[in-house]
């Protein structure tokens, strides 16, 4: 075998076919690797290989097309027939030759992340995944083309068949999609040959067992059925005649049912055994707290996906079975909205909403449009829109808490002192939590409502009426449960803040300056405090992630040892260097003489147990700048999800079913003009024509001996 995998090497080296291949492929490689990765930062190498997957369907056929057809052209095939050479071993040599040719640009591949990780994180372990699939793509296209060169006695008919097969597998999908939206048994018969959809997984982010088992039999049956026209050839040479049935129909029968079984069987594999999600975000994964909800359950729940399966978005699909696998009470229910054109209806749902989610419980029913289950921008440079996060999980789990849980907890937010309200991100946030949420103007109420669940307070920039302090006062002390964001302003406000000196917090005057650099983000006012454990704050601290208090006020905690003392603990906290600035009109925040020294507390949660065993709690924040979309985008949701903790122990709930969206790709790059058109010119243009005159060297050297 290895004395024909270096002649066929040299032969492939040797013509000019060997070095337009690789002149083809690199110039397609250098060209989306200039578009993507260069042009647009684009930090994900798989867009290269996606792109270029219809090129090695024309590109395959050429290198394969003559690695039969060439022996018999130059009759040295009766030779290697005669030969004490056993057949496989010819036609592995032949097939390792030109699958080196194919890994070679490959082995470039596989430097570009390398390069792009000069300027900015790249997602290795997704790159390396998604070219490995590529290569197992390439080693089955490569078998089937050397199977129809074996069958054809013209170079030219091997390719144009080549090219129609390979051409076939790629397409299936789309062609048993225009067959049956829903699928049957003849597509699913068909879709035993389809590659794009497989493929696409490795593209996706996933390490899929069952995908590279296909490819990798796929090869092997074809190298078989090779070997079967070769022996049928060396019969035929060695005897003189051709006899009926030399090919050995039982065992082509065998060798097919073998690969069907072993591909069937590794689909019978659980979830987390098959498929690895390699994404940096996890996209394919469900939380701790999505597994804590279905534990939890103890009703079944039905998802309705207005989608057939094969059509279905393969993040969505994906998380959908991982829900099903995590509990037995979860059932997963495809109905396309061609052939169920009322179904959605009855739950509300438009008939434009194909892909959404609905999740239905035995209490009530939730619908999920597709359009809330991905996070979107846009782009003002082309005006279009760009996919930012998946919120599947967080929809989900949330809709599944919602359908099994009681009547909806009410949190009025208190309105009439310009308060902010809750909008953007944050309202998606608080809305997961399931709870109904009403404006509150206390001058407009004798008290605070008694089917309160929680009370929130974001920044009022005017001071509560002395009336209006007592009501919250009173709230408070029958055990009410209070979020409060307090923001600077001019003249302060101190009866809302005088509530809360008899638990022994008072708040400074000034912003917070912290010059540890380790304590803060671009400037000494945007804090990162240290964040301490909490009810509210116990998975931050545990996971050391961070949250970002821009431009915060100090709260100072006078200790209280007496037997009714409410528990305070300081959550977020500065240095001891930190000091709080008088002058807000300075020019650099230097300390000066006045300022008062820290350290602060930046947050504080608050717990006391009242008289009539009532629980009382307060989560205090000094600054609205945290509740900001921006703010919290910088630490990957963690502001956010502190406040759904809150909200969820409104609800009396252990745990928030909160989930934040996942970031759907990395970030992308900033790469200089310079390096786009130096990176151009290398890849795309002087590499390919480097390869086409060493080949045109080579062939013209040997045509002239």
């Amino acid at each position: 075998m290895i004395a024909i995998y270096k002649r066929e090497l040299s032969a492939l080296f040797h013509s000019m076919i060997g070095w337009i291949y690789l002149a083809v492929m690199m110039f397609f490689v250098g060209l989306y690797f200039s578009i993507y990765n260069l042009g647009q930062g684009y930090p994900y190498v798989a867009a290269i290989l996606s792109s270029i997957l219809f090129v090695v369907i024309l590109a395959v056929p050429i290198l394969t097309m003559r690695i039969m057809t060439e022996d018999k052209r130059h009759h040295t095939d009766k030779l290697l027939y005669t030969a004490p050479v056993q057949t496989i071993g010819v036609i592995l040599g032949k097939y390792f030759a030109m699958l080196t040719v194919f890994a070679l640009p490959l082995l470039v591949v596989c430097i570009l992340p390398v390069f792009l990780s000069l300027y900015g994180k790249v997602p290795f372990l997704e790159t390396y995944v998604a070219i490995l699939g590529f290569f197992v793509y390439g080693a089955a296209c490569i078998a089937i083309g050397q199977f129809l060169s074996a069958l054809s006695e013209n170079q030219i008919v091997a390719a144009i068949l080549s090219f129609l097969l390979l051409f076939l597998g790629y397409m299936m999908s789309g062609i048993t999609g225009f067959m049956s939206a829903d699928g049957n048994l003849l597509t699913k018969i068909l879709n035993c040959y389809s590659f794009s959809e497989r493929i696409q997984t490795f593209f996706d982010g996933v390490c899929d067992l069952p995908s590279y088992l296909y490819f990798i039999t796929l090869a092997a049956v074809f190298l078989f059925f090779t070997y079967e026209v070769l022996q049928k050839k060396r019969f035929s040479v060695s005897t003189g005649r051709i006899k009926r049935g030399a090919f050995s129909t039982g065992l082509i029968a065998v060798v097919i049912a073998a690969a069907v079984a072993a591909n069937w069987a590794v689909t019978l594999l659980p979830e987390k055994v098959k498929q690895f999600d390699v994404t940096q975000e996890g996209l394919y994964q469900i939380g701790d707290q999505t597994k804590e909800v279905l534990k939890n359950l103890n009703e079944d729940i039905t998802i309705y996906v207005l989608s057939s399966e094969e059509r279905t978005d393969s993040i969505i699909a994906r998380t959908l079975e991982k829900y099903k696998e995590a509990s037995d009470h979860i059932r997963i229910e495809y109905k396309p909205t061609d052939l169920y054109p009322e179904f959605g209806a009855k739950y509300g749902a438009e008939s434009s909403e194909s892909g959404s989610l609905i999740v239905e419980g035995s209490k009530r029913y939730k619908l999920i449009p597709n359009s809330n289950l991905y996070e979107t921008e846009i782009d003002y440079t082309t005006y279009s829109q760009n996919v930012t996060g998946f919120d599947g999980e967080g929809r989900i789990t949330s809709a599944i808490a919602y359908v099994t849980g009681d009547d909806l907890p009410i949190l009025y937010q208190v309105a009439g002192h310009d308060e902010l309200q809750l909008s953007g991100d944050l309202l998606k946030s608080v809305e997961k939590e399931n709870v109904e949420i009403r404006d509150l103007n206390l001058m407009e109420n004798a008290a605070v409502p008694e089917d309160a669940s929680g009370l929130l307070i974001l920044a009022p920039t005017k001071d509560y009426s002395e009336d209006d302090a007592k009501k919250v006062k009173e709230y408070m002390d029958n055990g009410g449960k209070v979020l409060l964001v307090t923001t600077l302003t001019q003249d302060g406000t101190p009866n809302l803040t005088g509530i809360f000196s008899e638990y022994g917090l008072r708040l400074t005057k000034g912003l917070v300056v912290d010059p540890q650099a380790s304590r803060y983000y671009q400037n000494p006012f945007m804090l990162l405090p240290e964040v301490a454990s909490s009810v509210v704050s116990a998975d931050l601290f545990s996971k050391k992630r961070n949250i970002l208090m821009p431009y915060a006020q100090g709260i100072v905690v006078t200790e209280d040892d007496s037997e009714n003392a409410p528990e305070i603990t300081q959550i977020l906290t500065t240095s001891d260097d930190s000091y709080a600035k008088q002058d807000l009109n300075m020019e650099n925040w230097e300390y000066e003489e006045g300022d008062e020294t820290g350290p602060f507390a930046l947050g504080v949660y608050l717990m006391k147990l009242n008289d009539d065993t009532s629980e009382t709690e307060l989560l205090w924040l000094t600054t609205e700048n945290m509740i900001s979309d921006q703010a919290n985008a910088l630490t990957a949701g963690a502001n956010f999800e502190m406040l759904s903790n809150m909200v969820a122990r409104m609800k009396q709930e252990e745990n928030s079913v909160s989930i934040p969206a996942k970031k759907y790709m990395a970030d992308s790059f900033t790469i200089p003009r310079s390096v786009f058109f130096f990176g151009f010119a290398i890849t795309t243009l002087l590499i390919p024509v480097i390869l086409l005159g060493v080949g045109l060297s080579i062939w013209l050297g040997r045509r002239k001996r």
